[in-house]
């Protein structure tokens, strides 16, 4: 879809990203104009790409404090080697004291938890028992 919306832009568009909005719209594809300029500024990227991909590698959002995130996800496996029990409230807690210093206006929410779990590939116990 993106690059066959770059192709257009080179060829018929001329150059200029924000007549593919009209073009493509008449072709009922929902997509806005600053989508095109977004494909059409990435476009090396894009067209560099294999066909099989979606996405831009090492595109999106980076981790929050990543740092700290290390730092916890290290706590976190000595405390499993130590046999401790480590909860998702346990989690939480030590997050929300080792990130205070870096940055006051964290929350270690429940999502936020959940998203570290995944990120690390971590499990707490009772995720372990139901693998």
């Amino acid at each position: 879809m993106k690059k066959e919306a770059i192709q257009w832009i080179m060829g018929p568009g001329k150059g200029i990203p924000s007549r593919a909005e009209k073009h493509f719209g008449a072709l009922n594809w929902d997509v806005s104009a600053s989508s095109f300029r977004k494909w059409w500024k990435n476009r090396d990227k894009i067209l560099g790409d294999s066909g099989g991909k979606k996405r831009i590698r090492g595109g999106g959002r980076k981790p929050y404090l990543e740092d700290s995130e290390e730092k916890l996800l290290v706590v976190v496996i000595q405390e499993r080697a130590k046999k401790d029990r480590v909860t998702r409230k346990w989690i939480a807690k030590t997050a929300q004291h080792m990130f205070q210093r870096s940055d006051s206006t964290f929350k270690a929410s429940e999502n936020w938890v959940t998203k570290f779990i995944r990120r690390n590939g971590t499990h707490t116990q009772a995720q372990l028992r139901y693998l």
